[in-house]
């Protein structure tokens, strides 16, 4: 008996110890005879280490974002490799510039990758979908320089005589843009062409009880009669240019952090065709006695030269899927420009032709601004405004009047062709 009680206090007191080993406390208390308790600390328990084999869920698929917390993860793609955030297709080389999947799908090596691959505005590979078509929808209007249609020449407060000039005010008309091109094997290079053609028109018409209506070659109506004026302009340009898009500096949100911008530059040729009329109608209250006088001015321009341009563009969203974009361009087209005068009076059939021909150098200036966005993988849609200009080809019909107290209408400072309006752009790769 006496063997057996010590046996069992030994065996209490090692369950004891047993159980205080396998506490889930962190911390152990001892408390000696006197003075303050001792807090023992123990180290934390260590935590397993992730299994690398395990992928997470819809991270396995090319173009999607594989970095964790700590950087690139091979495993997180179930094929190729894990290049600066994204999941590659086999055979990648390693990332240039930092802009995500290196060579991949035979782009360029200049530096800053196939930076086209992960963007999604690149659709994929290069050359994935190389050719497209674009369609633009044009609502614009033409101005010149000056483009008065008649004025009314007022002497009823003599010695003060005054001349009021009203334009010829062309309105918005549909017109239309279209174009196609191809990329070429190194990633943002494209080969395209693109035809436009924009017109516009517009009509005036006066009359007077009294003899104040002045028109362009004497076409005055006279007192009751009816003026009336058109203007008809048409220009249609065919260009064939080769540009370049270089990714900038700052980084997107998209996979593979694509830049957030990008430049554009273009260089090519274009040839154009310009086509402006104009013509007067003055028609007296009483054509029996008075003749029908009417003026028609034609000018046709040709000619074709080198065209550059640069555009820049910005883009937003996750997937970079809206971007907006400015773009400016110059043409210097040389050819010949025609001009033609055909007056008639209708009681002696009287005509008079006028002609002038010379060649001079076009300059065009064109701004164009505007929203585009991604509707799918090959499928864009844009819509803004455009500025066109065509200097030196505008003109202004001259007035004969034999008032010399009236202001000189000889002068001739109208110069510039331009168009001004609305577009709507969409272009499909396929």
């Amino acid at each position: 008996m006496r063997r057996i009680v010590p046996a069992l206090a030994s065996l209490a007191v090692s369950l004891a110890v047993l159980a205080g080993s396998q506490t889930t406390n962190a911390q152990s208390f001892t408390r000696p005879a006197s003075g303050p308790a001792v807090v023992a600390k123990v180290p934390p328990l260590a935590l397993a280490k992730r299994d690398t084999q395990v992928k997470p869920a819809g991270y396995d698929a090319p173009g999607e974002c594989c970095a964790g917390p700590g950087g690139c993860d091979d495993s997180c793609c179930d094929e190729g490799r894990c290049d600066s955030g994204c999941c590659c297709p086999g055979g990648c080389g390693d990332c240039e510039g930092g802009y995500g999947c290196g060579s991949c799908g035979g782009g360029s090596s200049s530096g800053w990758g196939d930076w086209c691959n992960c963007c999604s505005m690149g659709g994929g590979s290069c050359n994935s979908r190389p050719w497209f078509v674009t369609a633009d929808y044009l609502y614009v209007r033409a101005s010149f320089s000056e483009a008065p249609a008649y004025l009314i020449h007022d002497e009823s407060n003599i010695p003060t005589v005054t001349d009021t000039f009203h334009d010829l005010d062309f309105q918005y008309q549909s017109s239309y843009r279209f174009g196609a091109g191809y990329q070429l094997a190194r990633c943002g290079e494209q080969v395209r062409f693109l035809f436009t053609r924009m017109s516009s028109s517009a009509d005036a018409t006066a009359s007077s009880d009294t003899d104040t209506i002045r028109g362009p070659f004497e076409t005055d109506p006279g007192p009751g009669g009816v003026f009336t004026a058109h203007g008809q302009v048409d220009t249609w340009s065919y260009d064939v240019e080769f540009a370049k898009t270089i990714p900038l500096g700052g980084c997107g949100q998209g996979c593979g952090r694509c830049p957030a911008w990008d430049i554009t530059w273009e260089g090519g040729f274009r040839f154009a065709q310009v086509r402006n009329s104009r013509s007067y109608l003055g028609v007296p209250a009483d054509t029996e006695e008075d003749p029908i006088l009417s003026a028609t001015t034609k000018m046709d321009f040709q000619g074709g030269g080198p065209r550059f341009g640069v555009e820049g563009r910005r883009y937003y969203g996750e997937r970079q899927w809206l971007s907006t974009y400015l773009k400016g361009d110059i043409s210097l087209l040389m050819g010949h420009v025609d001009v033609k005068d055909h007056h008639l009076t209708s009681d002696t059939d009287s005509v008079i032709d006028q002609s002038a021909s010379f060649r001079n150098i076009i300059p065009v200036t064109e701004i164009e601004a505007g929203l585009t966005g991604q509707l799918t993988s090959s499928v864009t849609l844009s819509a803004g405004y455009l500025f066109s200009a065509w200097h030196d080809l505008g003109f202004r019909d001259e007035f004969n009047m034999s008032n010399i107290t009236a202001l000189n209408t000889d002068y001739d400072d109208a110069n510039i062709l331009s168009f001004d309006g609305f577009f709507a752009r969409l272009e499909v790769a396929f």
